[in-house]
């Protein structure tokens, strides 16, 4: 898997979330954090490496688990064909928020 079909599906789903305001928000976030960590996500999609937190560990913010509850929910909802593109992008991208929950977190508090 290309990391580049990963990252336009997550911006076509970014797009189809407008006006859905929970929703928008949380794919708008999880999107530029993703774009901003591209290399650790390219690594993650196409090499399977798993990237590390540069964030010590920290009690995680209500925000960060609301937006990784309706990350999951849109999966969730989504599909539930595993070799559909939408959810092999939100499953991925899941996966790898999960190793960088404190990265994350971090960039949430810094916008």
């Amino acid at each position: 898997m290309k990391v580049e079909s990963i990252l336009a599906k997550l911006n076509e789903l970014r797009k189809d979330c407008k006006g859905e305001n929970e929703i928008e928000q949380a794919v708008y976030h999880v999107f530029c954090f993703v774009s901003y960590e591209i290399n650790s996500f390219a690594n993650f999609v196409e090499n399977n490496i798993q990237p590390k937190n540069k964030i010590n560990e920290s009690p995680i913010s209500q925000n960060t688990e609301e937006i990784f509850k309706v990350f999951q929910e849109l999966k969730d909802e989504i599909s539930d064909n595993e070799e559909d593109l939408e959810f092999i992008t939100l499953d991925l991208t899941l996966k790898f928020l999960s190793f960088l929950t404190y990265d994350f977190q971090e960039y949430l508090k810094k916008i």
